[in-house]
């Protein structure tokens, strides 16, 4: 029976796994914002080249 882990221990460890988890998951988030950024330049070049683009297309 002394083998078995205490329930302290467990709780321990428990709490270290969670810690861990906290951990990653603010950095998936900090790395989801920056994606987030980016992803609004790249939106926001697009919207101003698409006038260029249709401007050219009734021209020519």
């Amino acid at each position: 029976m002394s083998s078995e882990p205490n329930l302290q221990d467990v709780v321990l460890k428990l709490i270290e796994q969670n810690n861990k988890l906290i951990e990653q998951n603010s950095l998936i988030v900090q790395i989801n914002a920056e994606q987030s950024a980016q992803l609004s330049e790249v939106l926001l070049m697009l919207e101003d080249s698409e006038p260029a683009q249709r401007s050219g297309s009734l021209d020519g």
